[in-house]
């Protein structure tokens, strides 16, 4: 292989017909030995050594390079200034001629989806309004489709340094976006503008999208459609991204993959079991049973292994479903004689007393119904009438104090 000089090669220590990959292993070896992180005194070796890289890496500027030597690269070419670890993936800041666009304006939406269609998956579709480039002009607004010449007002920045008097010697000075312009740097003046567009650019355009939401989609969830968002001849397309919003459900709770509901029990079924039966969110019916001899409490929770949402990605397996029961007791009157007898039989004959004996000598009260917030109320209001009775008999806050003598 005849090349005009072999200078880079040499710096990078390969020979003209390396391959892609040994050149890559030779600068990678030999950035690490000289980065000035690790060799402080070697900063232009590595520059050397990155300039080398930069040109014999790049397929064009290497043929470039062994036709015309060193001096056929120059033109048009800067330094990337590539970062050493990613350069050895492919990553890296670009060329000043490599540089690309920014990316457009994201449309970004709420998409409100029951319970019951995030355990069954939906398809459905959404209508987005959003700008598009004219296609005659290419989003430039001229008439030949071709880039306007660069804003004279602002020198192609889009922006306008605005100083402004406020008198007394003082002068206040702030950025704003170019009138002239728009902020885009391009200026349409003295141009012949696109017939279709008349220099707009851009078109109003209502797209349709289909959306698909997998089987145990979590609230929150994000669903992008890249490049359907708004366009501009300056950026690169934005996206459209659809946050999932999920409705609360008249039973169900959901923590992840799990469902909890809440439910009340008879005292009869705390004590002597109980059946449920619930519609699912798959619209069938489920039976619940309770376990043989089960005694609920207030508060007990109870739970059922696949019966919980799907898990998102992996369809087939489900979450939990849990139960937190409450109990309802009978009304005041229920127990009469006849009752009364007949749970003591029933029931286990055990009087809970705390361990304090008694002198045979004690005291009788008997509990009445009180409410806890009522009673809250009345001892703050006894509070407030002492305290009050107790400033007065010292004389009250306007009193003359005695003199210490």
């Amino acid at each position: 292989m005849s090349v005009k000089e072999t200078k880079l090669y040499d710096t990078l220590g390969v020979k003209p017909d390396a391959t892609s990959n040994q050149i890559r292993r030779a600068y990678k070896k030999l950035a690490l030995k000289y980065h000035p992180d690790r060799n402080p005194n070697s900063g232009d070796k590595f520059k050397e050594i990155r300039h080398a890289y930069e040109i014999l890496s790049n397929e064009e500027k290497r043929k470039m390079y062994n036709k015309h030597g060193e001096k056929g690269t120059e033109e048009g070419f800067q330094e990337g200034g590539q970062d050493i670890f990613s350069s050895f993936f492919g990553g890296g800041r670009t060329t000043t001629r490599e540089q690309k666009k920014q990316k457009g304006r994201d449309l970004v939406h709420s998409l409100n989806v029951t319970l019951d269609e995030l355990y069954r998956g939906k398809k459905t579709k959404i209508a987005v309004s959003r700008r598009v480039c004219c296609k005659q002009c290419n989003g430039y607004g001229t008439s030949d489709g071709k880039k306007p010449p660069v804003c004279s007002d602002c020198n192609g920045r889009g922006i306008k340094i605005v100083v402004q008097r406020l008198g007394m010697g003082m002068i206040q000075q702030y950025q704003t976006r170019c009138p002239t312009c728009g902020g885009t740097g391009k200026s349409l003046q003295n141009v012949e503008k696109c017939s279709e567009c008349n220099g707009q650019k851009t078109f109003p355009e209502r797209k349709v999208l289909e959306v698909f939401i997998d089987k145990g989609t979590l609230n929150g969830d994000k669903i992008t459609f890249a490049g359907e968002g708004e366009q501009s001849s300056e950026t690169t397309p934005g996206d459209v991204v659809l946050t999932i919003k999920e409705k609360p459900h008249p039973l169900f709770k959901r923590k992840g993959a799990d469902l909890i509901m809440n439910y009340t029990l008879s005292l009869y079924e705390a004590l002597c079991g109980y059946q449920i039966l619930i519609h699912h969110l798959d619209k069938r019916d489920v039976l619940i049973n309770s376990p043989t001899d089960d005694v609920v409490k207030p508060g007990d929770v109870r739970g059922l292994s696949d019966l919980g949402m799907p898990v998102k990605g992996r369809p087939f397996q489900y979450g939990r479903l849990f139960i937190v029961f409450e109990v309802e007791f009978p009304e005041k009157g229920f127990l009469n004689p006849d009752v009364q007898n007949l749970l003591k039989s029933a029931l286990p004959n055990e009087t809970k007393k705390n361990n304090e004996k008694g002198t045979g000598d004690e005291e009788n009260f008997t509990a009445e119904v009180m409410d806890i917030n009522t009673h809250k109320t009345t001892i703050k209001k006894m509070q407030e009438v002492y305290q009050s009775d107790s400033e007065n008999e010292r004389g009250g806050g306007g009193g003359v104090g005695c003199e210490q003598m």
